[in-house]
């Protein structure tokens, strides 16, 4: 751009356009919520309970069955308006999980659900699932 301000010949990662020189993964940002910390590099990972804790209560959410013809691994997921997380399950005992009708904030002999993956969206956005 002549003008100095458009977009820079620079990649993401700060190195130039087809350099992959650069070995280092992105950085995640830190995220905030009401003015607290709950993602970002140096946090620790982020469990269903600390979640429902912040962001307050929402309906149940999505069981899904591990499913290997696809590739789907069993998880829930936990949404709020443009928001959800996603947090996987032990494939055996998604139907049991979700027969007991509530968050599946512990899980008896297994370590507290945390978080792997969060989509954001617009608020008014169909959600993906």
């Amino acid at each position: 751009n002549s003008d100095g301000q458009g977009a820079s010949e620079e990649g993401v990662d700060g190195g130039a356009e087809g350099d992959d020189t650069c070995a280092e993964p992105p950085m995640l940002p830190p995220l905030v919520y009401n003015g607290q910390l709950f993602a970002g590099v140096r946090q620790s990972p982020l469990a269903l309970r600390d979640v429902y804790t912040m962001f307050g209560p929402t309906w149940i959410g999505d069981f899904q069955r591990e499913d290997p013809s696809t590739g789907e691994e069993a998880a829930y997921f936990l949404r709020y308006p443009g928001l959800t997380f996603e947090f996987p399950l032990p494939a055996g005992r998604v139907d049991a999980l979700r027969a007991r009708g509530e968050h599946p904030m512990e899980i008896p002999g297994e370590p507290a659900p945390t978080a792997v993956r969060m989509w954001v969206y617009a608020q008014d956005a169909q959600s993906f699932l």
